[in-house]
């Protein structure tokens, strides 16, 4: 009787402590706010992030005894239990707290189907159309179920951006352009070639031609692009498909900026052209490079003067002054002493005297009968004077009708035109 009521004292206190570490242990929860999360499971929950976050505030106040360790906690990596979505939150203090998710760690994006990937794309695009940010997506993701969730719009935009490799310009200009040159066309040249699997690898060659062109966009922003393009594909050529940005740069059409700007681009061309070839899927193809662009454009890269210069053709050296003489054979142009060369350019840029207002050297070592001027700049301008000489016609024919007609009559041959 004697040990079992001792034994029952003893119970009796040890039930007293116990209470009293219960006591403790909740007034330490109370004063740090550690109590036990009563929310939703992490799957359930619409706005992941505030719950990610209220995750980890208190798995940092958990992890206090890191630092006695010599450690700082950079990261956590957690899984749903149900779902296996993999979440990744950053610990340190100045962070944004972005947080990625993968299913066990595989990229979930690349899983979905055509269609879906598809909608994922063109919600990407106009997201950067109309600059709108991921957390604003984010949130109205987590409101609305029809729309793909966030984490899939970030994996496509990170596909998107290993397809190309962005640098930025020499010098001090805005812009941007290609890593390697070499790489994009052979990926070009690469796709041509499985649409085409008849093309005679070893006979032909491949046809590249380079273009550029400037383009005021703003009245403060003028931006000049070069590009490129396979000639063998077709209609395709003279679309935004068959054509492939290589370098664009914030600045004035002259020839400064198109030097500087794209003086490592010009630079790896040129001794593509030298070698002329290219190894693409295991073939050793021949190349043959064109260029072509606006007139402006032309006379920029070959070094010439203005399109109002006494010298302005880029082919052959007439002067200004006899540009109307149609009555000479066109074999005269196109043959010495008339005709223009490469190495004549560059040697006349040397000299300022009787240089045929050869002013700088070229930029791009392709020979001048492989540069072809842009047909719709010729065609507008042609019909523009075409046009303005009808309205002068009709206006002198209006003139010399004047004092017959009536006064408050119209002109009859300009109101017909």
């Amino acid at each position: 009787m004697l040990e079992a009521k001792q034994s029952e004292r003893k119970t009796q206190s040890l039930q007293e402590e116990n209470k009293e570490l219960e006591d403790y242990i909740k007034s330490l929860e109370n004063s740090l706010d550690i109590s036990s999360f009563k929310g939703k499971p992490l799957s359930q929950v619409k706005n992941k992030f505030r719950t990610l976050e209220t995750f980890l505030s208190r798995a940092q106040t958990a992890l206090w005894f890191a630092n006695s360790f010599g450690i700082e906690l950079e990261s956590l990596s957690v899984k749903e239990s149900d779902t296996g979505v993999i979440h990744k939150v950053s610990c340190l203090p100045n962070s944004s707290n972005s947080i990625s998710q993968s299913a066990e760690g595989e990229d979930r994006y690349s899983s979905l189907s055509e269609d879906q990937k598809r909608k994922v794309q063109q919600i990407l695009f106009l997201l950067d159309k109309f600059c709108v940010g991921d957390l604003f997506y984010h949130e109205i993701s987590m409101i609305t179920d029809s729309l793909p969730r966030s984490y899939l719009v970030k994996q496509c935009r990170e596909q998107l951006n290993k397809m190309c490799h962005i640098e930025a310009l020499e010098g001090n200009f805005e812009g941007g352009k290609v890593s390697s040159v070499e790489t994009v066309f052979k990926e070009h040249i690469s796709d041509f070639l499985k649409q085409n699997p008849d093309f005679d690898t070893i006979n032909d060659k491949i046809k590249i031609k380079i273009n550029g062109d400037g383009a005021r966009m703003t009245r403060d922003s003028n931006f000049i692009l070069l590009s490129f393009s396979t000639l063998q594909t077709g209609e395709s050529v003279m679309s935004a498909k068959g054509n492939r940005t290589i370098g664009i740069v914030n600045g004035t059409e002259g020839y400064q900026t198109i030097k500087v700007s794209f003086g490592s681009l010009f630079k790896e061309i040129n001794s593509l052209i030298d070698s002329a070839k290219l190894t693409v899927d295991g073939h050793d193809l021949n190349t043959e490079f064109y260029f072509g662009g606006d007139y402006k454009f032309i006379l920029l890269m070959l070094g010439l003067k203005g399109a109002t210069s006494n010298h302005a053709c880029a082919w052959c050296k007439v002067h200004k002054a006899d540009c109307w003489n149609t009555s000479d054979n066109y074999l005269i142009y196109n043959t010495p002493p008339m005709v223009r060369t490469l190495e004549e350019i560059r040697e006349m840029s040397t000299t300022s005297k009787d240089n045929y207002c050869c002013d700088k050297q070229p930029l791009l070592n392709i020979p001048l009968d492989h540069i072809v001027v842009d047909e719709l700049h010729l065609m507008l301008r042609v019909t523009d004077i075409l046009i303005e000489n009808l309205v002068n016609e009709c206006l002198d024919w209006d003139g010399e009708d004047d004092l017959d007609k009536k006064r408050g009559k119209q002109s009859r041959h300009t109101s017909k035109t």
